[in-house]
């Protein structure tokens, strides 16, 4: 789970802001909390987050800065950021630092790095844990000073030396981090090292517990329109009121996928999947590995047999008990937004979601239903949401904590800061929608002078 978000000098992000889910002390829903005795570790955590703000005020930085790390992270430097840093003030040679801290089976590590985006290189990294007031070094690379450094985490003389032996060798690597690089093929060492498996949890849980959802194509490996689900979700899409009645998985060809999806997009899910099939073969109880490509408005699920043929299929809809059948595309923005949202709710693998604009394409109540369901479900398992948008009704039902309630605004310099609700202070009798929405907290309303907008307007006219 998430516990602590850092960043700084990236897009709108200037000096070091912070996104928490840790919980307060505040009583109201401490049902739904998640709470870490374990380890001398006294950590409440809340299971959502909302970010608010202003047109323009950074809130979908904030997702950004999540994928561009996950994408560092899996993949190594992505292209296309090397103008990426906070452009408003004189920061092309000063470091853009990212820092998580997370919760791994009740114990608290802190991952961090920091890099040149203008140059394209990393500058350090360092994973440690937390117990108390107490940090406990497992790694730490300077690639300004040439140095790696295995710290007092690890025990064995076998493991040390093996960090030891990676860690010199990606010092010639300025381009991928530590943690990618030791999670490359390595199944072997973690097997022969079990101390050394922290390291693999810490990048699995960027891999596959962090599932961000943009608009872009994005592959999983957990398929959501499964046959045993789509009763489920076709009940479930009809209760919603869209109309549709059931859910039906057809065959499509992969001529036909292959012409729809980007070519090195297609031909890395090929690749994935015979290399999953190698390793599924050799299996006493072998599963056909599935692989899922999704975006706004396509859905193909990727199944390889023992054979290493390829089968793929894709989701149609009927309305009405009419047995005509409809695509993806030809369905509502809304109802793409819920399909897509779904994940979230039949999720049961405890992971973390971000969501940009949650409300995008949503009636306001169905928005809000969303979240109901969501916030009732999240009390018996430990996913987290952590969503932007400007649906005011979520704040309006109470339906939240305040913990779990964030502001963005701009300062002077034209910098997103972020704002926790709490830092506030509101009185217990006072309506966190009328604080936010009112103008109650002046520092957080957006300014806007419609007279003076007017009084531009007329004059153009006029002129």
């Amino acid at each position: 789970m998430l516990i602590d978000f850092k960043l700084s000098n990236f897009l709108s992000y200037n000096e070091e802001q912070s996104l928490s889910m840790q919980a307060s002390k505040i009583r109201k829903n401490s049902e739904r909390l998640h709470i870490c005795n374990q380890y001398a570790n006294n950590i409440k955590l809340t299971k959502c987050c909302t970010i608010y703000g202003a047109n323009a005020s950074g809130k979908s930085n904030i997702v950004s800065s999540f994928s561009f790390a996950r994408k560092f992270i899996i993949n190594g430097f992505p292209s296309g950021y090397t103008n990426k840093y906070f452009r408003l003030a004189d920061n092309k040679d000063i470091p853009s630092h990212f820092s998580f801290d997370l919760l791994i089976n009740e114990s608290i590590f802190r991952y961090e790095f920091s890099v040149s985006l203008s140059k394209n290189v990393i500058l350090s990294e360092k994973l440690s844990e937390k117990v108390k007031d107490l940090s406990i070094l497992l790694f730490e690379r300077d690639l300004i000073s040439d140095s790696f450094t295995v710290g007092e985490y690890f025990k064995k003389q076998q493991s040390i030396d093996k960090l030891t032996m990676y860690g010199n060798d990606s010092l010639f690597d300025k381009l991928t981090l530590f943690l990618t690089i030791i999670n490359r093929s390595n199944a072997k060492m973690f097997s022969e090292n079990p101390e050394l498996i922290i390291l693999l949890n810490i990048y699995n849980w960027f891999a596959h517990s962090l599932k961000i959802r943009e608009p872009s194509l994005l592959s999983s490996n957990k398929p959501i329109f499964t046959e045993d689900n789509l009763p489920l979700i076709s009940k479930i899409m009809r209760l919603l009121g869209t109309g549709i009645t059931s859910i039906h998985l057809i065959n499509v060809s992969t001529e036909y996928v292959k012409n729809a999806l980007p070519a090195d997009f297609y031909e890395s899910i090929i690749d994935k999947l015979h290399k999953s099939n190698t390793k599924a073969l050799i299996r006493s109880n072998y599963t056909e590995p599935t692989i899922t490509a999704s975006s706004t408005n396509e859905y193909y699920m990727f199944k390889i047999d023992r054979n290493n043929k390829i089968h793929i299929s894709t989701i149609e809809f009927q309305h009405e008990n009419n047995m005509t059948n409809f695509g993806l595309i030809e369905e509502s923005d809304g109802t793409m937004r819920i399909l897509n949202l779904l994940e979230i709710l039949l999720d049961n693998d405890n992971c973390t979601f971000i969501i940009d604009e949650l409300d995008r394409s949503l009636h306001p109540k169905l928005t809000t239903e969303f979240m109901k369901m969501y916030l009732s479900l999240a009390a018996n398992k430990d996913t987290q949401l952590i969503l932007t948008g400007h649906e005011s009704r979520i704040v309006a039902e109470e339906l939240l904590r305040n913990d779990e309630i964030n502001f963005i605004i701009k300062n002077p310099n034209g910098a997103s800061i972020m704002n926790p609700i709490e830092q506030f202070n509101l009185r217990s009798d006072k309506s966190t929608y009328k604080a936010l929405f009112d103008g109650d907290i002046k520092e957080i309303s957006p300014k806007i002078d419609t007279s003076e907008i007017e009084t531009s307007i007329n004059y153009h006219s006029v002129t």
